[in-house]
């Protein structure tokens, strides 16, 4: 065409000129649609959307989780962690391949205020899923349905009474018969809530005091005549029956159930559909299931709860002799919890005797070792426990020189305890070699620790001890160190 127009210009004149016209119009708009483009993009690229929340920052290899301590959810049973948010979240780190690390509240108030300060990266509490609450957070994946309870005690000497009639008699058996009644209840907590619903739609003059008390605290307030009344879920309600047998757990607040999840900051969007794929996952293989009824459908852990606390002990106490590993922990200079893990650790805080090694003791201490601290299979606990803080100070003392920082340190003689001096010293020559940092346990000695057990590492030319099983020591020490952060969580001293 554009030939014909060449060789026919004068005859073609008029159409060439409108073609012109037209083709350079479109090549304008072209242009200028592009260059508006570009700057849309850039738009984008640059300048972040106003709702748009920044990406949560999250601990390398860690995850980060914020509980309040309570006797089903997070305590310590016989020396170690329990709990069924314990496990829960034991299960989700495993699934994440990540190392769990808790950050405790006393209240549900200090529970948001941590998490939007982000001291975590999820709060881990059977929180209800409110509409008020989603404008403020995400919630992972629903882990069941609740029914408020009305927690009141039982008349005295109740178990006496012939019949059941007798016994409702005293008690409030339906949310009409709340009027002129005090009811406690935690702070920030959906119960607050359903209590003014009610109060509006029924006109009711119910007092309600909220505190930062936790729905534990308020419930054995209850059992012990304190107060009246507390409002919990039905799950923390059955579990507390157990403990405490002269509260009631039968009048319900309102005939629905309720849908609690954890919450997250509105940034953890990856982390919230990575928990989804976690409870699809253990709902699956059924360890959900064996969480739940271990907790919530067997009576043992209730039990064993009810039995520390009438003793006295329950996160309070590690084990028998806790004033004797105080005692001599105050000469090595290290936090008696930390030694109290060690004990545990090692015979879980049992005089034993392992048939294999011959090692012995609350302390573990083979004979070789024994014989330097003059110590036998019929030396007494406190002499057990003297030596082998005596040799927990020694390795200190040859580590000293070596390792400058003390807590760094700390972890090279729990590695020492374990496997010896020589496999230690042969772990860090070998990091300093390959570019790491022979002073930092953690991802740095520890995984030259686990290389000694192949031959290619342990036959070179700067380990003069050879062969070593380094998954031991490299768990030992993680092992330890994580339930010394329980114990610092958790004991009340």
């Amino acid at each position: 065409m554009l030939r014909l127009l060449h060789f026919h210009r004068d005859r073609y004149y008029p159409f060439f000129s409108i073609l012109q016209v037209c083709i350079y119009t479109l090549l304008f708009i072209y242009a200028f649609a592009s260059c508006k483009s570009e700057v849309s993009k850039s738009r984008v690229t640059h300048t972040q959307q106003p709702n748009q929340p920044p990406e949560c920052e999250q601990e390398k290899d860690i995850l980060t989780a914020i509980v309040e301590p309570s006797t089903h959810a997070y305590y310590l049973h016989k020396g170690r962690p329990a709990g069924y948010t314990y496990e829960m979240l034991k299960s989700f780190a495993d699934y994440l391949e990540v190392d769990l690390k808790i950050v405790v509240s006393h209240s549900l108030t200090e529970s948001f205020a941590l998490l939007a300060e982000r001291k975590g990266v999820l709060l881990a509490e059977g929180l209800a899923i409110t509409t008020q609450r989603k404008k403020d957070w995400l919630f992972g994946p629903e882990l069941m349905q609740i029914q408020q309870i009305l927690v009141q005690r039982l008349p005295q000497a109740w178990y006496n009474i012939e019949t059941l009639d007798e016994i409702d008699s005293h008690l409030v058996k339906n949310i009409s018969k709340l009027k002129g009644k005090t009811i406690y209840v935690p702070t920030a907590s959906v119960y607050v809530d359903r209590l003014q619903h009610i109060i509006d739609d029924t006109g009711s003059n119910i007092n309600v005091v909220d505190t930062v008390l936790s729905v534990d605290k308020l419930i054995e307030l209850v059992a012990k005549d304190s107060i009246d009344y507390t409002v919990c879920d039905d799950y923390t309600a059955f579990y507390n029956k157990v403990i405490y047998p002269n509260i009631d757990i039968r009048t319900k607040i309102g005939n629905y159930r309720q849908r609690i999840a954890w919450a997250l900051p509105k940034c953890g969007d990856s982390l919230r559909l990575k928990m989804q794929k976690w409870l699809k996952h253990i709902k699956r293989n059924k360890s959900f299931y064996y969480i739940y009824n271990k907790y919530y459908d067997n009576p043992y852990y209730a039990q064993q709860v009810k039995k520390e606390m009438r003793s006295g002990v329950f996160n309070t106490q590690l084990s028998s002799y806790d004033t004797v590993i105080q005692k001599y922990s105050k000469e090595l200079g290290w936090d008696w919890r930390l030694v109290a893990s060690v004990i545990c650790q090692e015979s879980d805080f049992k005089n034993k005797t392992n048939p294999v090694s011959g090692a012995f003791g609350v302390m573990q201490m083979v004979p070789e070792t024994a014989e330097v601290y003059h110590i036998n299979q019929l030396s007494s606990i406190e002499e057990q426990i003297a030596a082998g803080i005596s040799y927990l100070a020694y390795l200190d003392k040859e580590m000293a020189s070596k390792v400058s920082d003390s807590t760094q340190r700390q972890k090279f003689v729990l590695a020492a305890y374990n496997v010896g001096l020589g496999h230690v010293f042969d772990a860090m020559r070998l990091a300093a070699k390959y570019g790491k940092n022979e002073q930092v346990w953690e991802h740095n000695v520890e995984n030259y620790m686990l290389l000694l057990s192949k031959a290619n590492y342990y036959t070179d030319s700067l380990c003069f001890y050879g062969y070593c099983r380094g998954s031991e020591p490299y768990n030992y020490v993680r092992e330890i160190e994580d339930r010394y952060h329980h114990y610092c969580n958790l004991l009340v001293i």
